[in-house]
Order: C-alpha cells, then structure tokens, then sequence
C-alpha cells in the first residue's frame, strides 16, 4: 500500500506513512469489532499492545518533524530488506 501511494499516487513519503497507518487501523478496528462477540479477548494483553502502540505512535511523530522525507525513505527501505532477509532466514531454519 506504502509503494503504491508514494511511486503511483505521488504522495509525499509522511503523508504516504500516515495514509497507509490509518487504512490498516480502520481495517484492523473493523476486524477486531466483526470478531468481538465470537472471539475470547486477552484484555491485558491487548491493553498493553495498545498501550504501546500509542506510545509509538506519539514517540514517532515527534521524530518525524526531525528527520527529512528523503532520509525517512532509506530508513524505511533498509527496514524492510531487513524484515524481508529475517523473514527469509525463519523460513528457511
């Protein structure tokens, strides 16, 4: 979705981030209100990943008013080969 927004859309790489995060947000919260009644939650559990994510989320805006459009997109480049060769490494073990 990132790609798509940034090479085809032509929106800027912060607003492309903030885009792409809000649609897997709404589509998460539908996911999770769909399943609410017929799923048993781990409230904690939940509560703290939420907890964090917030935090994240306040963390990350405020270092994005520091670091520049183009360096956000080699960070985020060399995070996803990283994931991508760790993904490879836990599939080939």
């Amino acid at each position: 979705m990132l790609p798509a927004l940034f090479f085809l859309a032509r929106v800027p790489m912060k607003i492309a981030i903030g885009t792409a995060l809000l649609i897997i947000t709404i589509n998460s919260s539908f996911g999770f209100l769909n399943s609410f009644d017929s799923v048993r939650i781990d409230w904690a559990l939940l509560i703290k990943f939420s907890s964090g994510a917030v935090i994240g989320i306040l963390i990350g805006a405020k270092i994005s008013e520091k670091i520049s459009g183009n360096y956000l997109k080699k960070i985020f480049g060399c995070f996803l080969m990283l994931l991508s060769f760790f993904i490879l490494y836990k599939q080939l073990i």
